[in-house]
């Protein structure tokens, strides 16, 4: 009876392990569902907001992103792949958790600004600015 009940339990913990490492791919000429870079999103900020529980946002080809804040989330998020192309001030709502936002892909900025909003924002191995770009962390 232990061990059937151990297994359940450590099916269930895997599963949602598994559930939380959501990945959503984005492109500005998507209109899919997010599942996979042939069927992107349109939307980073529904993108980001879908990810409850933390994940990966891979941008499909080049992004422009206009004035935006993104939601405060419950876990790590990680945004690749493509190019991000920053028009205006970029906001992280202020985080109550102590999440870690990664920037992995190159940026261009013409001025534009990022505002950490108290998140612990890391820049991966591929994370380059074209451009001027401010920061202002948490």
């Amino acid at each position: 009876m232990f061990k059937k009940f151990f297994i359940v339990i450590a099916m269930f913990f895997a599963l949602s392990v598994l559930a939380s490492a959501q990945t959503v791919y984005v492109s500005e000429n998507g209109g899919g569902t997010g599942e996979s870079a042939s069927t992107p999103t349109s939307s980073i900020s529904e993108a980001y907001a879908s990810l409850k529980n933390g994940g990966e946002i891979v941008i499909v080809g080049d992004y422009n992103i206009p004035a935006i804040t993104f939601p405060e989330v419950n876990g790590d998020v990680k945004i690749s792949g493509g190019k991000l192309n920053l028009l205006s001030t970029v906001t992280f709502a202020k985080n109550t958790n102590s999440n870690t936002i990664t920037l992995d892909l190159p940026v261009t900025s013409s001025g534009a600004t990022i505002f950490g909003g108290f998140n612990s924002i890391v820049f991966g191995e591929n994370f380059t600015v074209d451009g001027d770009l401010d920061f202002y962390g948490g």
